[in-house]
């Protein structure tokens, strides 16, 4: 598959079956898991803002992007009070038919290295399995090692699809196996 834009591809996992005894992950004290509403737009913003590098997050692409959106059906959000983490349940079954979408997950980078990502990104795996969904997908850029890892701890596996993303993800593996990486998380 060539790419004719000017964004690479990303790279793409899948989960299946998901795990529904996915272990619990326990929050630093204070902080609490949550499902979001309007009055966390704000906060959401700020985190995907800083966890992607990305000033376009705002209330308003929050809520037009995630919280008002037909396909997004949860946005789970870590409080430590405020937001430090969030993560959303996506269906899309034109693209992904009986299986659900792990979208946007992130960390503010003051609370990385804390699982908290891993406990977002666990509740959506688990409200996916309650759904009765059969697996679930997420897409990735190659740079986001941490989050790579992450997803295969969880047991997503990389999808190999053509030759390019073969090479991609060979690339990226021995980049996890050497210890050294680019940084680039968003959790």
């Amino acid at each position: 598959m060539t790419n004719t834009g000017l964004r690479p591809l990303h790279l793409l996992m899948h989960l299946a079956p998901i795990d529904r005894a996915l272990d619990t992950v326990a929050l630093p004290p204070g902080c609490a898991l949550r499902i979001c509403g309007h009055g966390d737009a704000d906060g959401l913003a700020r985190v995907l803002s800083e966890a992607f590098g990305d000033a376009s997050w705002n209330p308003a692409r929050v809520r037009s992007a995630l919280l008002d959106a037909p396909d997004v059906l949860t946005t789970y959000a870590i409080r430590c009070p405020e937001i430090v983490a969030t993560a959303s349940v996506r269906y899309m079954p034109d693209r992904f038919p009986g299986e659900g979408y792990l979208h946007w997950v992130a960390t503010s980078p003051a609370f990385r290295g804390q699982r908290l990502a891993e406990a977002v990104s666990v509740a959506a795996l688990r409200e996916f399995a309650d759904r009765g969904y059969v697996g679930a997908w997420l897409e990735t850029d190659d740079f986001r090692l941490p989050a790579i890892r992450l997803y295969l701890r969880l047991g997503f596996e990389p999808v190999r699809s053509t030759a390019e993303f073969e090479a991609r993800w060979t690339a990226v593996i021995a980049e996890l196996e050497s210890g050294e990486h680019r940084g680039g998380g968003a959790l």
